[in-house]
């Protein structure tokens, strides 16, 4: 057994330092109620032997949950080692709820089809494009288990095209737990200068004392984005002619052109509990201090540069740079006034309020700005019953951005066999984004603007039915002095009150072996230049069983998407922004995936042919304008969980 466990982390580590890369969770949660109990091994050689029998004997899905920092009383189950929906996608757009929009290259700056124009609160440089991949403190799971945890998947097409992901953790005794979470992304698209590289780190540590009155977590997280801006075609009608069939064949705007983005934070979060806090009623006091900082860059020092791309934002001949670099020192405190329910969940009985103060130093090169921030922030959930959930935030803003706040409620009512409902409502008033107020060029002020405060409205709700494997959504949104970036690539911002309107349903089909995963979502909005597909739909067919007197398990079938026709953004790589573009549409899309999945015990294996729409349909496929999908390409994966 500890031959097994030094082998275990030595190949862990081996992969960590060859490959450096880092993990996502491999499934999509559900939430669970109670937390399981922890499985506690002799070291006796007999328990040792019989255990090990026991685990041969059993099927291979381990159960095992997990938590955020913060929220433990919300438990979470992780994905198992079936092959589940998710697991052949190796993009992480792709394994986002309906997906995103990208620049036709895994790594490269994307944003989600689903509209949510809702964001933190604080400062907000205005740079999200590789939000999508990054881990952080607040995403870092712990987990509800008594042995180490080691999942790992890799997948590569060719020498220089590979994504990496991979959880640990590791409990110790006196209460202690290591978790680490990572992420490598070292993709050369097919287009000439189009390359990207993405390190994505969370770890953290977590104490627990062992009667429970006491627990902190000390977490970094470092996100770490470079990539190679090509500027997109220059033209596409050489796409499929003699002589330019290769992608790297094909004219690109810009060749030297790079952006740079870097975050690392530092976040020590502890808990102190008061009174008869495993019986009855008691206090929580809680205290949240973290260091963060990072920069993002672009330049472009190529000979000549192309004045015709960059048209007004040449400031300077001799090359093209945005710079934007700070950093934060933010502490928090809140006191929590809880109780427990009959089957031993905590809940909070009264609102739980708090005081942050965060100070901000921001350089946009050549302007630096000092900033403090004073807000009260407050969250409440209750236990109704066994039917009724309440969970509610908030966050207003009294010094530095006063009058900015935060308000999201949400109700859950289970109501068993009939199904499980959640209500919600969320609001925001948030001060545009410093990239959209002001902005530099090689240090030239290229815009400078009086923006006022975003109003964001939602309501909706969600239905589920788990035995049926169905659920419906819908969202209705006011959008109010909406900003957006337009066909000069500098911001607006819209003085009208913008709707929009989102529905989603998803709904599994099985006979016999065969299977139909569908996933569907309209969405509508009031003004032109909100721009996503109305239509967007995702389904997965397939037939799965077991083979070789069920020692093999395998998946084999049709990965499928639908775009209905839309005017795709363009993108500007001097501000990380997709800006509007009226030159070109996108008509009705299809792709198609083709892909085989395979599984022995706790090791997973995939093969996937990807986009082959291209062998019927002659149109060059664009989710950016300027930027299109690649050809069909062949991939390949494993993943491997280890038992102890």
């Amino acid at each position: 057994m500890k031959k097994r466990k030094l082998l275990r982390f030595l190949v862990f580590v081996l992969l960590f330092l060859l490959v450096k890369t880092e993990t996502t969770l491999g499934q999509e949660s559900k939430f669970r109620s109670p937390k399981e109990k922890e499985v506690q091994i002799s070291d006796s050689l007999k328990t040792l032997r019989l255990a090990d029998s026991i685990r041969n004997s059993l099927p291979d899905t381990i159960p095992i949950t997990y938590y955020f920092q913060g929220d433990e009383q919300k438990i979470y189950n992780y994905s198992d080692t079936s092959l589940n929906r998710l697991f052949h996608q190796y993009d992480p757009i792709r394994r986002q709820t309906f997906g995103g929009l990208n620049l036709g290259n895994t790594g490269s700056p994307t944003m989600p089809i689903f509209l949510n124009a809702f964001r933190k609160s604080g400062i907000d440089w205005g740079f999200h494009q590789f939000d999508i991949y990054n881990n952080t403190v607040d995403n870092l799971p712990f987990y509800g288990l008594g042995r180490p945890l080691t999942d790992t998947y890799f997948s590569f097409k060719g020498q220089s095209n590979s994504v990496f992901r991979a959880n640990f953790s590791r409990q110790f005794q006196d209460g202690f737990q290591f978790s680490l979470k990572y992420l490598k992304i070292n993709q050369l698209g097919q287009f000439l200068s189009q390359k990207a590289v993405i390190s994505s780190l969370a770890t953290g540590v977590q104490y627990k004392h062992p009667k429970g009155r006491y627990r902190f977590y000390l977490s970094m997280s470092s996100n770490n984005s470079r990539v190679s801006d090509n500027g997109g075609l220059t033209t596409d009608t050489l796409f499929f002619t003699e002589g330019f069939k290769r992608p790297s064949t094909q004219p690109i705007r810009l060749t030297t052109a790079q952006t740079h983005q870097l975050s690392r934070k530092y976040q020590f979060f502890h808990f102190y509990k008061m009174g008869n806090f495993q019986n009855g009623n008691h206090f929580e006091w809680r205290h949240k201090s973290w260091y963060e900082k990072g920069f993002y860059k672009y330049f472009d020092n190529q000979e000549p540069l192309d004045s015709v791309y960059y048209g007004v934002f040449l400031t300077d001949g001799r090359g093209v740079r945005q710079y934007f670099s700070g950093h934060e020192l933010g502490t928090e405190i809140a006191l929590s006034f809880l109780g427990r329910t009959k089957d031993s969940l905590v809940f909070e009985w009264l609102p739980t309020p708090g005081l942050k103060v965060v100070s901000y130093e921001v350089n946009q090169e050549p302007v630096v700005k000092n900033e403090t921030h004073v807000s009260l922030t407050g969250k409440w959930n209750v236990l109704l019953n066994k039917t009724f959930r309440l969970a509610a935030k908030a966050d207003l803003g009294l010094v530095g951005y006063s009058g900015d706040y935060l308000l999201n409620g949400q109700l859950h009512i289970n109501t068993g066999r009939i199904g499980e409902w959640t209500l919600f409502a969320d609001f925001q008033s948030v001060t545009p984004s410093l990239l959209s107020q002001k902005s530099f060029v090689t240090q030239t002020i290229v815009w400078n603007n009086t923006f006022d405060k975003e109003f964001l409205n939602r309501l909706g709700g969600k239905y589920e039915l788990p035995q049926y494997d169905f659920s419906f959504s819908s969202h209705f949104s006011l959008l109010t002095n909406h900003i957006y970036y337009g066909l000069d690539g500098a911001p607006r911002q819209s003085s009208r009150t913008i709707p929009v309107l989102q529905i989603s349903a998803t709904k599994g089909v099985r006979v016999k072996g065969f299977h139909l995963e569908s996933d569907i979502l309209y969405q509508k909005s009031g003004e032109d230049f909100i721009r996503r597909p109305n239509i967007y739909l995702e389904e997965q067919l397939y037939w799965e069983g077991d083979l070789f007197s069920k020692a093999l398990r395998l998946k084999t079938g049709v990965d499928y998407r639908f775009f209905s026709s839309w005017q795709p953004y363009a993108y500007s790589p001097v501000f990380g922004q997709f800006v509007l573009q009226n030159d070109f549409e996108m008509g009705n899309m299809s792709s198609f995936d083709v892909f085989m999945d395979f599984k022995v015990s706790t090791f997973r294996f995939f093969a996937k042919m990807e986009n082959l729409q291209y062998y019927w349909d002659k149109r060059v496929f664009y989710l950016t304008a300027d930027y299109p999908q690649f050809k069909p390409a062949f991939r390949m994966g494993v993943a491997w969980r280890f038992r102890d």
